[in-house]
């Protein structure tokens, strides 16, 4: 059985899919960073990389519902 796509709340439709994304990767440079210079405990790099992919979920849901336009 093939899951269903979730719909988007109304607050995340309120940003382009495309920024939703860059917010992703944005954060995964910086948890990338982070574990690189060890100036925060391993949690935080996690916490990070979990942020990074909600984001870019976000995004890519945004994008979904909007027949794959990036605005």
């Amino acid at each position: 059985m093939t899951p269903l796509p979730r719909l988007v709340t109304g607050w995340e439709a309120v940003l382009p899919a495309g920024l939703w994304i860059m917010g992703g990767k944005l954060m995964l440079c910086a948890a990338r960073l982070v574990m690189q210079t060890h100036v925060a405990p391993q949690q935080v790099t996690f916490r990070l990389t979990k942020l990074s992919g909600r984001l870019s979920r976000i995004g890519f849901n945004v994008w979904r519902t909007r027949h794959g336009k990036w605005r």
